[in-house]
């Protein structure tokens, strides 16, 4: 969550409240902080029940949930193929817990600068990590913000979100089209996480969703390079002043909220569109076999949804709470 924790929620209990667990960075007072007090993106039990970790900030982590003992696997300041992996996001792995699959959204900005990802020359990318090499390996690059992503249940291909194209790819992992992506779907936003759910189907969450207005917008942006690199640069710019003031001058609380927002995806990004609460079910093919929607700004802008016992846990950096819906409508 915002601020580095890690949390348990008793999902059988769930009127109980939340529970510290542990957290990848230091202690910080508010979410500008988060360079220090970390962010988690992605988390997965492996086999043996460690807790695998990706903080944007950090890089990728396993903790020993018996010990809470941290182990950093690939951390952020890592050079791989001579970049850093400035924002790691997702991941997923193999059922024998040997090989991780996580992407990094970025090799240019941190989370805190993320909307320019999605204004300039895609450096996003998708890695394989070899739990017993401790190597990783760039399988696709040149993605705009990867996002989450997903393993079949056969493990012959992986899913992987762009959020800056509002596209799914697929990748083969197995047969005669192995190492090679493919188009799975569109989607009518930013996708975000992907999750498994029934029959080998995939649960996608769209936090930004376009309407025919906002989508031109946005596209009008995007697709100009002189646009966005105006955007860029004069957001830079704003930025770049103010860290000079507080750094020479005097510290002004206002001016690194700003300055850690400005850039932001959660925060100048999300905002440009109006809330609107959106997953989508698709099946193994890429087609949409159901989906959930909701125009209440207190259900708008879903990360992910997470199906358990027959139950949508819908999750959001932009909510202050859990909330499910019936898997089964």
């Amino acid at each position: 969550m915002q601020g580095g924790d890690i949390l348990r929620l008793n999902i059988n209990d769930p009127k109980k409240p939340w529970e510290f667990v542990t957290k990848i960075g230091t202690f910080c007072t508010d979410t500008h902080q988060e360079k220090f007090c970390g962010r988690p993106l992605g988390l997965e039990f492996d086999k043996n029940g460690n807790l695998i970790v990706c903080d944007a900030y950090y890089g990728l982590w396993r903790i020993n949930m018996q010990t809470m003992e941290k182990t950093v696997l690939v951390p952020s300041t890592l050079e791989i193929d001579g970049k850093q992996n400035l924002l790691t996001n997702s991941l997923t792995m193999s059922k024998d817990a040997k090989t991780i699959y996580y992407t990094v959204s970025s090799t240019n900005f941190q989370l805190t600068n993320g909307m320019y990802e999605l204004l300039t020359v895609p450096s996003g990318r998708v890695l394989k990590y070899d739990v017993y090499a401790n190597m990783s390996k760039v399988i696709i690059d040149e993605l705009s913000f990867a996002n989450g992503i997903a393993i079949s249940p056969n493990e012959d291909f992986l899913l992987v979100n762009e959020c800056g194209a509002s596209t799914i790819w697929k990748y083969w992992l197995k047969g005669d089209q192995r190492g090679q992506k493919e188009l799975f779907a569109y989607t009518p936003g930013c996708p975000d996480n992907i999750r498994p759910s029934e029959d080998g189907k995939f649960i996608v969450g769209i936090p930004v969703v376009f309407s025919e207005e906002t989508s031109s917008f946005l596209s009008s942006i995007s697709i100009n390079p002189i646009i966005a690199k105006v955007v860029v640069r004069l957001y830079s710019l704003i930025q770049f002043l103010l860290e000079r003031f507080n750094a020479n001058v005097t510290y002004v609380e206002v001016f690194a909220i700003v300055i850690h927002r400005l850039g932001n995806t959660e925060h100048s990004g999300a905002n440009m569109v109006p809330g609107y609460g959106l997953v989508i079910e698709y099946d193994s093919e890429g087609q949409v076999v159901q989906s959930w929607h909701s125009s209440d700004p207190m259900m708008s802008k879903i990360c992910e949804g997470f199906l358990h016992n027959g139950y949508l846990y819908l999750g959001s950096p932009y909510n202050t709470f859990t909330a499910r819906v019936s898997y089964y409508h």
